[in-house]
């Protein structure tokens, strides 16, 4: 089905006295674009008159009418409706909304109630922006994978290729030779000797290549447009990731507006960013700042550039891939990549889009990241989506912040949503795919008392539009607006099934820690707090659940190098591995495995940008990247822009900017403790960004080291939240051994 779920926990005594959530995840849309007509349109489905909930299988009927199992309520038949196709129980054994608990149908542009702005014409894009200023074997590989793509991509869209330099290289690919036409990024590129102002700004996209030019549909100009991939060359000058985005975003939107596109997907391959300010005004590097005010003024002013390139995409319903080169470039006489990939990173995220790391001296690497590229070419894919959640009575539902993007499933990225029983709500997404998923908290209070037992079935309805393209009789494609209906039934047992076999840890896992990073973002509790709650049952079964993932989950990738199990596919990978990753530093009952297991994990999900700072730092990566081959990362060395002050223990402290590490203690000396580990650190850092490191105590430096927090009168020990102290304190342990 295309509902997906699992519930937790199974046991009624045990939910009934623990403090634990249960839930449900939901994969929304189907792994494989449909290949059957929607029989029915939105207009013929009946609604509930009480709570507007639509007809589902789980309706009881008579002569009169059906009962809505929603909220009870009976609703009389209109036997005009569609030639009394619901008349009699013969006629509705043959009706897919009454046998089913999932069905579609489509809504024409010209019949929708309120007009979209994409007219019958609109198609779906595909937008290619590639950094041709990097050396030659990044952009043949990019050359190769990009070719791949629109060899295997869907007829029904639309084509736009872009090439980035010094210069925005507009193609038309209608004709076995390209046309190019190209404009300056912005007024920072004039040469000195041009007669033009140094005021003038960059020229719209839209007065230099029209939408019809420039767009060529793939049904038609396919071989044209591999053709042009394959004459793509390196180009002059220095590549600019923002001024570019900045470009091509707004002409996408301004095709948005003017009802050319629906929607889509971007992809840009970035090599090497310019650190010239004159080039680059937003100064998106990862060069290290000059002090901390420049570190506070540069992640400022490159948030707000980047929210402006988000709310652009995301206003024209596309979704950002970025695929961003790691490859030490000394190799190829070339300067380093220095782009800032947590900034790339919470961009794609905001998008529903995948952020790729690329090591073209990896050839792991490599497979990974055309496997990301080559990610859209199966499933569905729905723009402009709306969601909308009835539940029955007893059921409180509240959405769980969806976060995270996955190199391998891009995801959703809704946050924020709340409902309540027996309303409905709506939310809007710009983009989802297959691979998105939803997952929801649940509290559940019986009708017959506080206790759930095994008679208890609650039910849940969702509803979801998108639009998407059709293929018409005409062999045309059309966009049209689709809704899908999925009712699910929950059936509370009162026994406890096998964790493992004949349920879904993965689901379970991914609610639990979204829950647990909710309470812990309002500072009210961490993940021990959430556990000592309840009685003892609920630390138990908690523990149990987690330890038992794991091993499974380490188990498969010791054995076959990657997941082959199918209960670990209905939630992406990443998101609920580094969740629980960051929980098992901070679990007082989980006993964390050796680092050589923490590095395998980080190396299976293929990135660690969705873990705290402190473990995207450069303070640990040198040290977990020294493991084997078998154990060992592949992910960029960054540096921590921002300070931070980790409390080690009760008397020792780490305090860490992006450019020195201070060892403070309020007792005795802490030279014996660390220093080996510092030193380490230092030493292998040394090549990237040196690391100046002090050692400070309470008696001589203790004036010295509260100057350097944030309010002089605070306790150290009150300074930093408490919830990141472990991971540290787990870290430095594992580093000494």
């Amino acid at each position: 089905m295309l509902f997906t779920s699992d519930v937790f926990p199974q046991d009624s005594r045990t939910k009934d006295r623990s403090s634990i959530p249960w839930g449900v995840a939901i994969q929304p849309l189907n792994p494989y674009v449909p290949v059957y007509e929607p029989s029915i349109t939105q207009l013929d489905i009946p609604r509930c008159q009480k709570c507007f909930g639509y007809l589902n299988m789980y309706c009881l009927w008579d002569s009169k009418g059906w009962q809505c199992p929603l909220c009870l309520y009976k609703n009389k038949l209109d036997k005009s409706l569609l030639d009394n196709r619901y008349a009699t129980s013969i006629s509705r054994s043959r009706c897919e909304e009454c046998l089913y608990s999932t069905y579609s149908m489509d809504i024409p542009v010209s019949r929708m109630p309120h007009q979209p702005l994409y007219k019958d014409s609109a198609r779906e894009v595909l937008v290619l922006i590639v950094d041709c200023t990097g050396y030659a074997s990044f952009l043949e590989y990019i050359k190769s994978v990009l070719k791949e793509l629109i060899e295997n991509y869907s007829e029904r869209v639309d084509l736009l290729l872009f090439t980035s330099s010094d210069r925005l290289g507009l193609y038309n690919i209608k004709h076995s030779m390209a046309k190019v036409l190209y404009t300056r990024l912005s007024s920072s590129y004039l040469d000195l000797n041009d007669s033009a102002s140094p005021s003038a700004s960059a020229i719209p996209l839209s007065s230099i290549m029209s939408y019809e030019e420039i767009a060529s549909n793939l049904a038609v100009h396919r071989q044209h447009a591999i053709n042009a991939i394959s004459q793509l060359r390196q180009l002059r000058g220095e590549f600019c990731f923002a001024e570019t985005m900045n470009l091509v975003t707004d002409y996408l939107q301004h095709m948005y507006k003017n009802g050319r596109i629906i929607g889509g997907r971007v992809i840009c391959a970035v090599c090497c960013n310019s650190s010239n300010p004159a080039i680059n005004p937003a100064n998106d590097t990862a060069f290290p700042p000059t002090n901390e005010q420049d570190a506070n003024n540069r992640i400022r002013s490159i948030n707000e550039e980047y929210d402006r390139i988000a709310a652009r995409l995301q206003a024209a319903n596309l979704s950002m891939t970025v695929v961003n080169n790691t490859t030490d470039g000394a190799h190829f006489d070339a300067p380093p990549n220095r782009i800032n990939p947590v900034f790339l990173q919470q961009l794609c995220s905001k998008t529903n889009g995948s952020f790729i790391c690329l090591d073209l001296e990896d050839e792991e690497s490599k497979a990974r990241c055309k496997q990301a590229c080559l990610s859209f070419l199966g499933g569905e894919v729905g723009y402009d989506c709306s969601f909308r959640i009835r539940s029955s009575g007893g059921v409180m539902i509240s959405a769980i912040a969806s976060q995270g993007v996955s190199e391998i499933m891009p995801t959703n990225g809704i946050q924020g949503l709340q409902f309540s029983s027996n309303s409905s709500s709506i939310i809007h997404v710009p983009c989802i795919n297959a691979c998105s998923v939803i997952p929801f908290d649940f509290q559940y209070a019986s009708p017959s008392g506080s206790t759930i037992t095994a008679d208890d079935f609650p039910l849940i309805q969702l509803v979801w539009e998108y639009t998407t393209m059709k293929t018409t009789a005409e062999h045309d494609f059309v966009p049209v607006r689709r809704m899908v209906v999925s009712t699910v039934e929950y059936k509370v047992s009162s026994a406890v099934m096998d964790i493992y076999q004949q349920a879904n840890p993965a689901v379970i896992i991914y609610i639990l820690l979204q829950k647990v990073e909710l309470d812990s973002c309002h500072h009210s509790k961490t993940f021990r707090d959430l556990a000592s709650r309840g009685l003892e049952a609920s630390r138990f079964l908690l523990q149990e659940w987690l330890l038992s993932f794991l091993t499974h989950y380490l188990a498969a990738v010791k054995k076959h190098k990657q997941i082959t199990d199918t209960t670990f596919r209905t939630v992406p990978k990443l998101r609920i591995l580094a969740k629980y990753i960051y929980t098992c530093f901070n679990s007082s009952f989980l006993s964390l495995s050796k680092v050589a297991s923490f590095a395998m994990l980080l190396e299976s999900i293929s990135t660690i940008s969705r873990l705290p700072p402190i473990l995207l730092s450069r303070f640990l990566y040198p040290q977990l990247s020294t493991y084997s081959a078998d154990c060992a990362l592949h992910i960029p060395r960054l540096n921590l822009s921002l300070r931070s002050l980790l409390a080690v223990e009760d008397t020792l402290f780490l305090f860490l900017t992006y450019n020195r590490v201070i060892v403070y203690s309020t007792g005795e000396s802490c030279e014996g403790k660390l220093k080996d580990t510092v030193r380490e650190l230092q030493e292998e850092s040394k090549n990237a960004y040196p690391l100046q490191v002090l050692y400070w105590n309470e008696s001589t430096n203790g004036d010295q080291f509260n100057q350097l927090m944030i309010d002089d009168s605070v306790n150290p020990k009150n300074s930093f939240p408490v919830f990141e102290s472990a991971i540290m304190e787990k870290a430095l342990q594992q580093l000494k051994r």
